[in-house]
């Protein structure tokens, strides 16, 4: 469902624009657009603009009225911003966790630090930071494993470095714990083998692997079974791996699961 589908703000826009709500869960977006420009995301058609906070605010509580108390967490996502909006991201994290306490929220984001998108020391300050304001749990998406297809697929998430995820990861995963951390896989992009190397290098450091398929804009009914057999034989291949480190495949929340393998 999504948060009152044709009501708008006093500045015209809808309120779905800045916010949206899925079964138990209000999904806020600071950014319009996206800096980066990932070659299967859509996100990145739009141009890029910041919301303003209290914008973001007047729509939240727009959803959490209508959701009321069906409403249990809250996440944080969207666009990843240009290294200049640094400063104004966290201070959305910020207000957002602090102001609504009663809920649980989760940032997706790729890794950074106050500052730096490769700094390690950055890295462990900003979790530090997150963990401090009440952050729930964090989702760092490596999306792909094999090199090449970062490369192709995600030029500016690979510039930061599949190395530098992992690292990012590692921190969260140490600071808040296994149940609180995952990372989205694409299947579909890549050879399968690469897809269930990346499940096992995350499920090695304790992050909850995120199988999500690739779902490409045009099918024909003569792939789907090869498309379908191709899912299913990855998330056998990935249950095993999680059994053997004893890492859950997530989403752990069922309802957050309509996107995932």
């Amino acid at each position: 469902m999504y948060a009152s589908k044709k009501e708008k703000l006093a500045n015209g826009n809808l309120v779905t624009e800045y916010v949206n709500t899925h079964g138990d869960r209000i999904r806020i977006q600071p950014i319009g657009g996206c800096a980066n420009s990932c070659r299967f995301c859509s996100c990145n058609d739009k141009s890029y603009i910041k919301y303003d906070i209290n914008t973001l605010d007047k729509a939240f509580k727009i959803a959490k009225e209508e959701g009321k108390e069906n409403i249990r967490h809250v996440l944080i996502s969207g666009g990843t911003p240009k290294q200049q909006d640094y400063d104004y991201m966290t201070q959305v994290y910020t207000y957002f966790i602090k102001t609504y306490k009663e809920l649980e929220f989760d940032i997706m984001m790729a890794p950074r630090g106050f500052k730096s998108s490769k700094d390690l020391n950055d890295y462990k300050y900003y979790i530090e930071y997150l963990e401090q304001i009440g952050v729930y749990g964090l989702s760092i998406n490596i999306e792909l494993y094999n090199d090449e297809f970062r490369k192709k697929y995600i030029p500016q998430k690979n510039e930061i470095g599949l190395q530098n995820y992992i690292a990012f990861l590692e921190n969260a995963v140490n600071k808040l714990g296994t149940k609180r951390v995952r990372s989205c896989i694409i299947v579909g992009l890549e050879p399968i083998e690469d897809t269930i190397k990346g499940v096992e290098l995350l499920c090695q450091i304790g992050c909850i692997p995120v199988l999500s398929p690739y779902v490409p804009k045009v099918r024909s009914y003569q792939n789907s079974k090869v498309y379908l057999d191709t899912m299913l034989k990855v998330r056998e291949q990935a249950e095993k791996i999680s059994n053997k480190y004893n890492v859950p495949l997530g989403p752990l929340c069922k309802q957050c699961s309509y996107n995932t393998i």
